[in-house]
């Protein structure tokens, strides 16, 4: 082993061998050495024993110029000698590395993308319902404001920055989807600390950024033309979407997602919307009579080629921006009623069309049983295995029941335009 008084400018030229490697090593201090390969390529290193056995250990490469990448002599030297105290207490630096490696291997499976998936498979898909997951995995992967937390590590995601995210959807108008977002990331950052993934929860006493109409909140009779004329100015597909759903009483999501293959019958006297589980929030499958006012709404829907939904504007989704619509429609009714000389109307959310039909069909003498297979309620005397065996009964009652609703409404607009001349 050839030896010699490193110095930097030596470092540099010292001729390296016409094949392989050669070492050199330091006459002041004896364990640390250089090893130049035949491509030129230099390294420090530090000949020592760990437990008895002799090892070769590689400090790292070189330093040639002056403000060039790599380790200068002088840092090379301190660190071969903090090594070497380090082996004489007993520690092995080779560990170093290998901790570095299962820190980034750790890391790799802890970013949120990897956790959110466990967390979905582990905790969601068997204690939730199969909407409460697909709620779950649009706020955990799917949402725009999230995409580049995807593979950073659980852990290095920070209180500001789930602000951050609650602000942005604030800024595109979905103030009641940040609430929501807040909701599920919690949830799936408080499950991340009692697994031990994460110590510090970054959800932890941050408040929803919006403060939310009661969803009890139903139409009286006379809000109902308000509303329905008021979704008049509303582009077509957010127009259909809500009158559908004020006709039918169906959930926003189960009428705005609708595909053409679950409108049967259409053109028929008997048509209807058949909603697999997977679309429904309670998991089973629901059967959705059509009357003559919402089928028409349906039958004259344009059809986008190759695209089965039944509300969409490119074809390859549904439509969303429900929150900007519903400021669409606020404004609408606002200038509408102030020509009248009449105040705002009280506050009200999309949800509160579904509680309208609900409540209504009692007022009008619709029984419960009938109101709740209609809501597709699984509950009183439709829950338990009766429940899931009855999904598709009372056709015909709840068919007269939305029929009785769909002319009620129609009365109480025609009323209000005779009213008003709207």
């Amino acid at each position: 082993m050839p030896r010699t008084k490193l110095t930097a400018a030596g470092v540099a030229r010292l001729s390296p061998p016409a094949e392989g490697q050669v070492d050199w090593f330091d006459a002041a201090l004896p364990a640390f050495g250089l090893r130049i390969s035949a491509s030129g390529v230099r390294s420090y290193i530090l000949l020592t024993r760990i437990h008895g056995k002799k090892v070769r250990l590689t400090l790292g490469r070189a330093r040639v110029n002056a403000d060039g990448p790599g380790l200068g002599l002088a840092d090379a030297r301190r660190k071969a000698v903090e090594w070497l105290d380090r082996i004489a207490a007993g520690d092995d630096p080779r560990l170093d590395r290998k901790k570095a490696s299962e820190a980034r291997q750790e890391a790799h499976r802890n970013t949120v993308a990897a956790v959110a998936g466990r967390f979905l498979t582990e905790y969601a898909e068997p204690r939730t319902r199969p909407s409460t997951v697909r709620e779950y995995r649009r706020a955990l992967l799917g949402a725009p404001e999230v995409a580049s937390w995807q593979d950073r590590p659980v852990a290095s995601i920070t209180k500001p920055e789930v602000r951050a995210v609650m602000e942005a959807m604030v800024a595109r108008g979905a103030e009641i989807g940040a609430n929501r977002w807040l909701a599920y990331v919690r949830k799936f950052f408080d499950w991340c600390a009692e697994q031990d993934i994460i110590k510090t929860v970054p959800t932890d006493r941050v408040r929803k950024p919006t403060r939310e109409v009661h969803r009890q909140r139903y139409l009286a009779d006379r809000e109902i033309p308000w509303v329905w004329c008021g979704l008049e100015a509303l582009a077509p597909p957010f127009e259909d979407v809500f009158k559908l759903c004020l006709l039918t009483g169906q959930r926003r999501n189960e009428i705005a997602d609708l595909r053409w293959s679950e409108v049967i019958d259409l053109d028929t006297d008997a048509p209807v919307i058949e909603l697999p589980g997977d679309r429904t929030k309670n998991g089973q499958p629901h059967v959705v009579p059509l009357v003559s006012a919402s089928a028409a709404i349906l039958r004259a829907r344009p059809r986008i080629h190759g695209s089965d939904f039944v509300f969409t504007v490119t074809g390859r989704s549904s439509v969303s921006g429900f929150s900007t619509a519903k400021r669409r429609i606020d404004a609408a009714i606002t200038a509408a009623r102030e020509a009248e000389g009449l105040p705002p109307l009280a506050p009200w959310v999309w949800h509160s069309l579904r509680h309208t039909v609900s409540t209504r069909l009692h007022d009008l003498g619709v029984p419960p049983h009938i109101v709740e297979a209609i809501l597709n309620h699984v509950s009183g005397t439709r829950g338990g295995v009766a429940g899931v065996y009855n999904h598709a009964r009372y056709l015909p009652e709840r068919r007269e029941a939305l029929d009785l609703w769909a002319r009620h409404v129609a009365a109480l607009v025609e009323g209000h335009h005779q009213r008003t001349g709207a």
